[in-house]
């Protein structure tokens, strides 16, 4: 019972057993994408909107499930996976969601302040979750298979750089511009949801690294 629910003392061990990593996407999002964009917006006015959307697209996926992978990896890990004995799938699954949950809102937020036209902005924060529950799901099975943050993020870089220079409109390929329609969410975003259930559910609930604790 003593382990049930989540602590903020918890958190902030957590936040401590990764070091700095933490800040990386803290400042990526709410500094370097900014500062970015102003730039940008500053030298092109209007026509640099594409060039922005294409620097939110490269950096703030990865920041969405940084801090997350490498917070799961105690739970994958060969190294510490045995420490952390008592802590339930449920629990396991419930720390990773909240070091993503929260980067996630981040990235919203920050998307949502980023353009003029409110249902642009609104469009792009919906893409934007919706590609950050796919990093989530690719990036826990991932660890469930290897047990490395590093082999995780390696693996988002390289699904990052594919779409940023594949030309292609298949639903793996996540990269959308202008705005948000209902048959672009059905045809290209639902199914990246699709695989990240199945991906979550894979790396949470199948035997193995993750599963040898009792719920």
């Amino acid at each position: 019972m003593l382990y049930r629910k989540i602590k903020l003392s918890t958190f902030g061990l957590y936040l401590k057993a990764v070091s700095k990593l933490w800040l990386v996407p803290l400042l990526t999002v709410n500094v370097l994408v900014p500062v970015i964009s102003a730039v940008l917006y500053k030298n092109g006015g209007a026509g640099a909107e594409t060039d922005i959307v294409t620097v939110m697209y490269f950096l703030l996926p990865i920041s969405t499930v940084w801090t997350s992978i490498f917070v799961s990896e105690f739970f994958f890990s060969d190294r510490t996976r045995d420490v952390l004995f008592f802590y339930s799938r449920k629990k396991r699954f419930a720390v990773s969601q909240l070091f993503f949950l929260l980067p996630l809102v981040n990235v919203a937020a920050v998307t949502l302040l980023h353009f003029r036209c409110l249902w642009y902005s609104v469009g792009m924060a919906v893409k934007r979750l919706c590609i950050g529950v796919l990093f989530y799901g690719i990036a826990m099975l991932i660890l469930r298979l290897s047990g490395s943050a590093t082999m995780a993020v390696l693996a988002l870089l390289l699904y990052e750089l594919l779409n940023e220079f594949a030309m292609s409109d298949a639903f793996v390929f996540y990269k959308v511009y202008g705005s948000l329609t209902v048959e672009i969410f059905c045809v290209r975003y639902v199914p990246l949801l699709v695989i990240a259930l199945v991906c979550i559910l894979l790396a949470f609930t199948a035997n193995g690294h993750a599963g040898r604790a009792a719920d």
